[in-house]
């Protein structure tokens, strides 16, 4: 089933996914690992706040372009995840990526409040030659 968007595209971006540190409780090695639903507890109560910022800060200074206008009061965001290999993914587990993105774009002056938001979240689809998992946001006015 595909859904029809009505109304201009505001703007179009391909962003990281959110990341923390962990340490392997066998092998002590250090790796990255997307932050999701699954492992938010590992991700230290301490560092939480952090990872949130750290990434808003990245989204803000790279990928999520400034706006042109006074806030609007609803907007429709596509997220579509970008797979850089063929494992799955669940898109309800990446909802702490999207909370914080929402948060950003009112932030940003994008949205009067984040509560208007009509979200899109599409499956998972394997893309070559990317490095890493990502999401693509469409903004719809």
């Amino acid at each position: 089933m595909s859904i029809s968007i009505k109304g201009d595209l505001l703007f179009e971006t391909i962003v990281p996914l959110t990341k923390f540190k962990s340490r392997s409780k066998k092998t002590g090695k250090v790796t990255e690992q997307l932050c999701t639903l699954n492992n938010f507890s590992r991700w230290g109560r301490w560092a939480k706040k952090d990872i949130k910022n750290q990434y808003k800060k990245l989204l803000r200074e790279f990928f999520i372009p400034e706006t042109k206008s006074e806030p609007l009061d609803k907007i429709t965001i596509e997220f579509s995840i970008l797979r850089h290999n063929k494992r799955k993914v669940d898109i309800d587990g990446l909802i702490y990526n999207i909370k914080f993105i929402l948060d950003l774009l009112q932030e940003m002056k994008w949205i009067s409040d984040d509560d208007q938001v009509t979200s899109i979240l599409k499956p998972s689809t394997y893309t070559k030659n990317i490095a890493e998992t990502q999401f693509k946001i469409r903004a719809y006015k």
